[in-house]
Formats: structure tokens, C-alpha cells, sequence
């Protein structure tokens, strides 16, 4: 009798050491060299791992989680670019067929090839959507580059133009190759958000942050939007036509001209001139500017979910050991988003 119940429970317990080890072999879909779903595991960095007061397993976690979020981004766009009869995923001739969804949308035809950043070495290719995590990614791809921190930041160039000196411009043969060859990257953020954050560092103020080019911007646009678009021109300050409540100056920065267009002028602007006349990157639609319907991105990352979108990147690609998460203007991207939703709390919610 003992002899039977000794060989049923050695059944049992091989049966449930099976199961135990399919249901973690399932869960972690992981092989020999330590990448799960296309993620490596194998070294995570430790600095990342103090940084973010995550263990291990926690990260493992996050990273799949992710992963399943990633897909899904780019599952809407290619969902999107398919309803517009877009680009790649264009099924029909616009001309033969009576959809009406794509009549107010003009694609381009090949990606603005100029715009993408191609870091051969690492097998990564970046659009920058600018006002939307940009300089936190030609960051990274400055120090990938080999460039020290201190390098970058005692630089007198913009990010743009010192990432640009270790990636050079690409002639659309090579560029199109190199889209096949590397993991395609693209970081975006809301386009209320991104629109608002354009205004205030390129055209609020002229008084304030000239480094970044806000007497340039003013002359090739605000003047000229002030001039169409308010009552009097200059002559009527932007603060006569605001309630105080609207007023949105950094009181540590000195105090605009009032003459700089106000945000209501700024969007009237946009709304009112074609598309494809918006011709600066800062407010450019993403469509028209890293056109997502003519190549497919591997990773769309989110200025609200920037830190862990780069340590996604980063574990895809295997870079976690060459450098960790960075998030440039973090507090000015917060701040502007508690701004928004304060401001504009009552239409969110209707």
C-alpha cells in the first residue's frame, strides 16, 4: 500500500514541477541569452536599478508591461494611417472611391529624410518632434556618440547641431537601406500640450530666453501674426487684451514687450493657414514632419511616460550599460501640464 502511495506522489510532485516550470518558461518567454520579447535582461543596470529604487523582477516587469503598451501605440497608428488611406498602408485610390476620410489630409510622399537622426553604430534611428522629448533623445545620442556630459554642456551649439556633427544628413538611398537595418524611433506628446509649450519658449516673450531664439521667432512670425490678427497691430499691448488670470510670464523672467502675440492669436494663426505652411519643426504636425505612415516605428515613446519609454529603448537595443535615463526640462513639462489642466479643467470634463 505504501509502495502505491509513494509512486502516486511522485506523480503528483512531477506533475506540478511540470507545471510550475511551463507556467514560468510561458511567462518569461526568455532564452539562453537573457532577452525576453525582443528585451535584454541579462546585465540590467545596476545604477538604473538604484536610481529607480526598483529590484530586478520589478523592472523585468515594467519592461514587459511596456512592451505590450509599445504595440499597442503602434497599433493605433498603423489602425489610423489605414481609416486615412495613408502612405504604406494606403489600400485604395483616393480618386475611384467615395471615402471622404482622407480629403482634408495631404501626405507627403517619402519621409523628409533630412530631419532623422541614423546612429549606425547602436542600430538606432530617432525623429525629433520637437517640443515633444527631443532634447532628451539627441542628449542620449551625444553621449552615445562618445561625448561627456560636461562636453555637452559647455557647448555653445545646440543639441541639434552637435548630434548632427556625429550624424550626418544621409542621402535618401543610404537613409531608406538604414531604416531597414535599425530600430526606428519616434517620441511624442500631446498636441495641446506641445502647442502651448511652443508658444511660451519661441513667442511669449522676446525679453526671455534669446539663447534660445525668441527675437528670431518673433520677427518671422509673432510681428507678423500680431499684425493680422489683433486690433491696432503693436500699437495695442498683448497684456490690455488679457484678464490677469490669463497672464502666463514667469515672474523671474523679465517682463515681455507686449507686443508678442498672445496664445489665442498664436492659434487663430495656425488654424488659419494650410498645413503645410506651418513651416517651422516646433508646431509642425508629426504626421508631416516624421511622417509615421511611411515607415513603421519600432518604439513610440511619450513625453508622459518618458523615463520609462527610454529604459524600454534602452533594454531593446541593449544600451543600458552605456547610459541610463535622463529627462531634460522635466519640471518645465510638468509644470506646463498641471498649467493646461488647471486652465482648462471645465472643457476636459465636458
Amino acid at each position: 500500500m505504501r509502495k502505491y502511495q509513494r509512486f502516486f506522489l511522485c506523480i503528483i510532485c512531477g506533475f506540478l514541477f511540470i507545471t510550475v516550470y511551463l507556467i514560468v518558461l510561458v511567462f518569461s518567454k526568455e532564452d539562453d541569452d537573457g532577452v525576453v520579447n525582443g528585451i535584454h535582461f541579462k546585465n540590467i543596470n545596476k545604477n538604473l536599478k538604484i536610481h529607480s529604487k526598483l529590484t530586478e523582477e520589478q523592472i523585468r516587469s515594467l519592461l514587459m508591461q511596456q512592451e505590450s503598451i509599445n504595440n499597442e501605440r503602434i497599433q493605433k497608428i498603423e489602425e489610423t494611417c489605414k481609416k486615412y488611406n495613408l502612405g504604406i498602408f494606403k489600400t485604395f485610390d483616393n480618386n475611384n472611391n467615395n471615402n471622404n476620410n482622407n480629403k482634408t489630409i495631404k501626405y507627403p510622399p517619402v519621409p523628409q529624410y533630412s530631419v532623422f537622426y541614423f546612429d549606425l553604430e547602436n542600430k538606432l534611428t530617432f525623429c525629433p518632434i520637437y517640443k515633444a522629448g527631443s532634447t532628451t533623445w539627441l542628449y542620449n545620442f551625444c553621449l552615445l556618440a562618445g561625448m561627456t556630459e560636461k562636453q555637452i554642456k559647455n557647448s555653445k551649439k545646440q543639441l541639434s547641431e552637435l548630434a548632427r556633427q556625429h550624424y550626418p544628413i544621409l542621402d535618401p538611398e543610404v537613409a531608406e537601406q538604414n531604416f531597414q537595418k535599425t530600430i526606428k524611433l519616434i517620441t511624442v506628446r500631446h498636441p495641446f500640450e506641445r502647442l502651448l509649450s511652443a508658444y511660451r519658449d519661441k513667442l511669449e516673450n522676446i525679453n526671455s530666453g534669446r539663447e534660445h531664439g525668441t527675437l528670431h521667432f518673433y520677427h518671422s512670425f509673432g510681428r507678423k501674426i500680431v499684425k493680422k490678427y489683433r486690433k491696432n497691430g503693436n500699437k495695442t499691448k498683448n497684456w490690455n487684451l488679457m484678464n490677469s488670470n490669463q497672464y502666463m510670464w514667469n515672474p523671474n523672467e523679465p517682463k515681455p514687450e507686449g507686443i508678442e502675440p498672445t496664445f489665442e492669436e498664436f492659434i487663430t494663426y495656425l488654424i488659419n493657414i494650410n498645413l503645410s505652411d506651418y513651416s517651422d519643426d516646433h508646431w509642425i504636425p508629426y504626421y508631416l514632419f516624421c511622417t509615421p505612415c511611411l515607415l513603421r516605428y519600432d518604439v513610440i515613446a511619450k513625453v508622459e511616460t518618458l523615463n520609462v519609454d527610454q529604459l524600454y529603448t534602452f533594454h531593446v537595443l541593449n544600451l543600458q550599460n552605456k547610459i541610463k535615463p535622463k529627462w531634460m526640462h522635466k519640471t518645465q513639462f510638468l509644470q506646463q501640464g498641471k498649467l493646461i489642466n488647471y486652465k482648462f479643467k471645465s472643457n476636459f470634463l465636458l
